[in-house]
């Protein structure tokens, strides 16, 4: 999404604002800056230590391997102590929790919008937008499937108890039992 850190920065000031129907952004409204970039501090990172993430980099080849481990040998040459591999163990476990989570939480906020919209658009929840890419497979669909889609659809509500223990899993795991146990170590 950017090539370097000023450009997230810049990134992250034209990305943030609010919709009128999140009360959450229209509360920041006036706690947000405009311009990221004042923060950038070429050394803020000095003494820090940076893992370089080992499960899924182990997959990556090609250019995509190269630009992930570029930005990492760049960090240690400014004082930071580079972990590379920062092989988590519960990260697999936690990424899957993840998907499953990330995938209730898509399906909520896209049937909240989508019902909002003006009645001429004809998909109003996302059981409606499967069915209208899957009519129009070879158009909306060319390089990729709607698996995401799908297992979103299938999930319950937002109360329901096996979304209410995945979260406090995927809490415990990627916290205090993963980066959060890392991250306390010298």
């Amino acid at each position: 999404m950017a090539r370097t850190v000023a450009d997230a920065a810049v990134m992250l000031g034209l990305l943030t604002g609010e919709d009128p129907a999140d009360k959450e952004t229209v509360a920041a409204k006036n706690r947000k800056p405009e311009d990221y970039s004042k923060f950038l501090d070429a050394n803020g990172l000095k003494g820090a230590r940076i893992g370089v993430q080992g499960v899924f980099s182990d997959s990556m080849t090609g250019l995509t391997y190269v630009g992930w481990k570029k930005p990492s040998r760049q960090c240690g040459k400014k004082g930071q102590k580079i972990i590379d591999p920062a092989n988590i163990e519960t990260e697999k476990k936690s990424g899957i929790l993840n998907l499953m989570c990330c995938s209730l939480n898509l399906k909520t906020i896209l049937n909240g919008y989508l019902a909002n919209l003006p009645a001429s658009v004809a998909s109003r929840c996302l059981t409606d937008l499967i069915a209208f890419n899957e009519a129009n497979k070879d158009k909306e669909m060319p390089w990729f499937g709607q698996d995401v889609f799908i297992m979103a659809d299938k999930k319950g509500p937002l109360t329901d108890k096996v979304y209410l223990k995945e979260v406090a899993d995927l809490k415990r795991l990627a916290g205090k039992e993963g980066v959060g146990r890392h991250a306390s170590e010298k």
